[in-house]
């Protein structure tokens, strides 16, 4: 379902002044969630060429019109969808979420541990986890009724600025 968002562009239409502002069509790379086969995450290579007309739209109106600026200042290079619940989930400024840190194993190693620092490092999780276990600490967040649960889609583009014209050359 997702792939028909990445359809190769034809060529022949010609409506591309500067050729395909991103990638002509893109492998989509899919990553369960929960377990689950069928429902999860994607991440492409390209953005979703619906956005193509409206990027050439916008490339028209802000290029340098220079004859040495034969490119566009926009370009679509990658695209990636989530669940919007993923950003209430993490822990704080942590990539993964509390559950994937193996903090219980961590600490559970602790038990044997040797030396000022690891000895300081096992009391500290240790402190942390007789509040919560991270599996509990994930099922209060979840069960949050007021985060947001819509698939959420991040298009990744970059700016060419020496091929905007002067005058869009203002960082607005």
């Amino acid at each position: 379902m997702v792939d028909g968002l990445f359809v190769p562009v034809e060529i022949s239409d010609n409506i591309y002044e500067f050729g395909i502002p991103g990638s002509n069509g893109s492998a989509v790379n899919y990553y369960p969630q929960a377990g689950l086969r069928s429902v999860g995450h994607f991440q492409a290579m390209s953005i979703p060429t619906v956005f193509y007309p409206h990027i050439e739209e916008l490339n028209k109106e802000l290029r340098n019109t220079t004859p040495e600026t034969p490119c566009y200042p926009i370009r679509g290079v990658s695209c990636q969808g989530y669940n919007a619940l993923m950003h209430s989930t993490r822990g704080y400024g942590a990539q993964h979420h509390e559950v994937q840190q193996a903090l219980i194993t961590a600490t559970l190693t602790g038990t044997i541990a040797k030396g000022a620092d690891s000895i300081a490092k096992y009391r500290k999780l240790h402190r942390e986890l007789s509040f919560a276990l991270p599996h509990e600490r994930f099922n209060a967040k979840i069960n949050n009724r007021t985060i947001s649960r819509d698939l959420r889609c991040e298009n990744v583009y970059t700016i060419n600025f020496l091929a905007l014209s002067p005058e869009n050359r203002t960082g607005e």
